[in-house]
């Protein structure tokens, strides 16, 4: 049992050989204890009180084991099945399933050694491991492997020599039935999928639904809180953009994470009006700072971006922008909100489509970093100079609160998750000097192979601790989420951004086209001497989901076979004797007798050792006698003198006789029980 033990905590605690030798070492003493309090009970030989005793037994197991669980309850199955995605080791978890798990296994190991030895059962209990280990997909270490079947196969020699038949056949059984109980558990046992609870992809672009037909639309106003949710699968197409691919195109963006909502909405002044856009959108060419120390490599590209939904107000647009084409040459009714969101004002003609220019560069890290320190000399040199110093200083207001620390720290659900994000930030930035290296390798944290992407995943705690150090899986928007909150842990000015992704083309007709399926959330940082910076920490790494469902298939076709294999091997035999008994019972004399006596040799050579065989119907018939206090003399003189005399018998009924015997044999075995418990 402690060897079952070890191998369990082996999965739960496989990066710290010291944890499993001490919680081994625990349920190893609990084992005993377990053991010593059954055989008091066994020894009472009161069934009643027993019973009892056993039943307070596990009620006292199950509290103590609740009292040492130390996740949050709606993570308890996932780490139970999913440990690898834990970023600790769960002690408390453990010890409550050494408690919990421990009871139900170390009591059916009594009862099927000590009460009623049951080969079949031994190993199905011995199997448990190698099932959890499989369903896990965690390597089972060899030395486990080693142990179980070697004390497993001693078990079964002890049992031999008292004189259980365990072999041949019996083992046989067992193994494959160990096999195919494995695969099939693994198969079919639910991993843990929790049901989304976020609500449909609703609203993203304020009046129009995206999922719908896509009528009465609208872009008179915007939201006030982030609205992304996973649209899953839906390929209702939204634009059609013809010429560069802009990557990612913004809808709007928000500064301020409310943990109670799991939502981001703006911090500042939020009311809109006409704006200077082109204060916002002139400056992003680096190229007009006249800094020459640096090779900038800037390529301007523009695209034509068609709704399919009707017509528009609301202007998807990428960053770094440089300048917008309107039907009719429009521009000047193009007006920005604060959450940089681009509009049509609200007494102009929505339009169908519109062009945007923008620049694609790839950003210098010596050139931001000339700009954090001298950006008002270079900007002096600059034709637009003073807008970049005037959205800095905007910039630089709001940011004195959201990166204060009582800000930083409400977006937490505890202080140990508002540190962890600190060091960890820290941790992943340690080699890092410019706040655009530290934004890249923050993204490229989020890109590594221990987080997944999944759109079916939503627990019921959602917060940015639960994701980043316990799931590390989930959608666009809960790395949104974490990405920033790390960024300002590094005192980085960062915001949420929800928008499109850009990725499909149709090369028939030469255009890029976006689906509500690509609703995207992503993250931009401000890097001095460029602004606002587009970083996407979102996961491409799958894992298939919670159900492998070629693990499936064929954990199905091997329990088929089992299904049909154990038909054949336990119920035909069964079904043929029952069929040959009732066709003996319509029968009498010579008949009866030849039916009826070979059973009886066949139940007897089952029951004796291989040592106590007989091969006379005198010796069986003395065995019989000796063994199990029961007369067989008319049954087996019968057949004698049918099968060996050729003699020609009367009609006398042989049932009784047979039916005697099987209730002695009954009676016998369970006295022999009886004796075996009471030692």
């Amino acid at each position: 049992m402690t060897v079952l033990f070890s191998s369990i905590i082996y999965i739960y605690a496989a990066s710290s050989p010291a944890t499993v030798l001490l919680l081994t070492a625990f349920g190893g003493v609990y084992t005993f204890v377990l053991f010593l309090c059954l055989d008091f009970l066994q020894k009472l030989n009161k069934p009643p009180i027993a019973a009892a005793g056993v039943v307070g037994l596990l009620i006292l197991s199950l509290f103590i084991g609740y009292l040492c669980i130390d996740s949050y309850p709606d993570m308890l199955y996932q780490w139970f099945f999913e440990p690898d995605k834990m970023n600790r080791i769960y002690v408390g978890n453990i010890f409550a399933l050494i408690f919990m798990c421990g009871f139900v296994l170390g009591s059916a190991l009594y009862y099927f050694t000590r009460i009623r030895y049951r080969s079949v059962f031994v190993f199905l209990i011995c199997m448990c491991p190698f099932s959890l280990f499989a369903k896990t997909f965690s390597d089972i270490p060899v030395i486990y492997i080693i142990l179980i079947a070697t004390l497993y196969f001693v078990l079964l020699i002890t049992k031999q020599n008292i004189g259980i038949s365990t072999g041949g056949k019996n083992t046989v059984i067992v193994l494959s039935g160990f096999i195919i109980i494995v695969v099939g558990a693994a198969s079919f046992m639910p991993k843990p999928k929790f049901a989304p609870y976020r609500e449909n992809f609703d609203e993203l672009i304020t009046g129009i639904s995206i999922g719908g037909a896509g009528a009465g639309l609208d872009f008179n106003s915007y939201s006030d809180s982030s609205s992304y949710s996973s649209s899953g699968d839906d390929e209702t197409i939204v634009f059609t953009i013809k010429g560069s691919n802009p990557g990612l195109i913004k809808r709007q963006c928000f500064n301020r994470y409310n943990l109670s909502s799991d939502t981001w909405s703006y911090y500042g002044e939020s009311e809109t009006g006409y704006n200077n856009i082109w204060k916002y959108i002139s400056w992003t060419d680096p190229r007009t700072f006249n800094y020459t120390n640096t090779n900038f490599n800037v390529k301007e590209a523009s695209a034509v971006i068609e709704t399919q939904n009707g017509r528009i107000r609301a202007l998807y647009t990428p960053e770094n922008l440089s300048g917008f084409s309107l039907p009719e040459g429009r521009t000047s009714n193009i007006y920005r909100t604060p959450m940089d969101e681009y509009f049509l004002s609200a007494n102009n003609p929505a339009i169908t489509q519109y062009t945007i220019r923008w620049y694609e560069l790839e950003p210098d890290a010596s050139f931001s970093e000339i700009m954090s320190q001298k950006y008002k000399d270079i900007c002096s040199t600059a034709s637009y100079g003073e807008d970049y110093l005037s959205v800095l200083d905007e910039n630089n207001e709001l940011y004195e609160y959201l990166l204060s620390a009582q800000v930083r720290r409400d977006c937490f659900g505890s202080d140990d998750g508002f540190e962890k994000f600190g060091e960890l930030a820290r941790m992943i930035t340690e080699n890092c000097g410019s706040d655009l290296e530290k934004a890249t390798a923050i993204e490229q944290y989020f890109l590594s192979d221990i987080f997944v992407y999944d759109d079916e995943f939503a627990p019921v705690d959602s917060s940015p601790e639960t994701f980043l150090f316990n799931y590390r899986r989930g959608v666009c928007s809960d790395y949104a989420t974490a990405m920033v909150l790390l960024c300002r842990e590094l005192g980085l000015k960062s915001r949420y951004v929800e928008g499109f992704l850009v990725q499909k083309y149709n090369s028939e007709n030469e255009y890029y086209y976006v689906t509500a399926a690509d609703s995207h959330a992503y993250v931009q940082v401000w890097i001095d001497g460029y602004g606002w910076t587009d970083f996407d920490p979102t996961s491409t790494r799958t894992d298939g989901g919670y159900f492998d469902n070629t693990f499936l298939i064929f954990g199905g076709i091997v329990v088929l076979i089992a299904l049909v294999g154990g038909f054949v091997v336990f119920a035909v035999p069964k079904i043929k004797d029952r069929a040959l008994l009732k066709r003996a019972a319509k029968l009498r004399g010579r008949e009866q007798a030849v039916i009826l006596f070979p059973r009886v040799n066949k139940l007897i050579h089952a029951k004796l050792g291989k040592h106590e065989l007989v091969y006379t119907v005198s010796e069986l018939k003395k065995n019989v006698s000796e063994k199990y206090g029961a007369d067989i003399s008319d049954l087996a003189d019968a057949y004698e003198r049918t099968v060996y005399g050729e003699e020609n018998i009367g009609g006398e009924n042989y049932m009784p006789t047979y039916a005697r015997l099987i209730r002695q044999i009954k009676q016998k075995e369970k006295e022999e029980r009886k004796r075996k418990s009471q030692k």
